[in-house]
């Protein structure tokens, strides 16, 4: 049976959606009733996230200096254009990195 009713929010709180949507996926009825797409309702979480998030990005660029902005966005160019000029030297670091990391990770105890 759908309710008549006015529809509620999808996703009342977009970041906590992952018990929602495997609610939603075991059933197509919502919130008592309603009946909605899956299509439609994954369209409207995307919405939702992509809002939430641009919110949350405005606020920390808010807080961060245009300075420092710039200096980040400069040394991220800088390793693009290496990355792309370089593309073995890149893979040899990220590999020399890798070693040095499980290295670390997966020291053995002398005993």
């Amino acid at each position: 049976m759908v309710s008549t009713g006015p529809k509620p929010d999808i996703v009342p709180n977009p970041l906590n959606c992952w018990g929602f949507l495997a609610d939603m996926f075991r059933d197509d009825t919502l919130f008592g009733g309603y009946s909605v797409d899956r299509d439609d309702l994954i369209a409207e979480i995307k919405k939702q996230l992509h809002e939430e998030l641009k919110s949350y990005r405005s606020q920390l660029e808010s807080k961060i200096p245009e300075e420092q902005r710039q200096q980040a966005k400069e040394l991220k160019d800088a390793g693009t254009d290496f990355i792309k000029e370089n593309p073995w030297a890149s893979v040899t670091m990220a590999t020399l990195a890798g070693f040095v990391i499980a290295r670390f990770l997966y020291k053995r105890s002398e005993d």
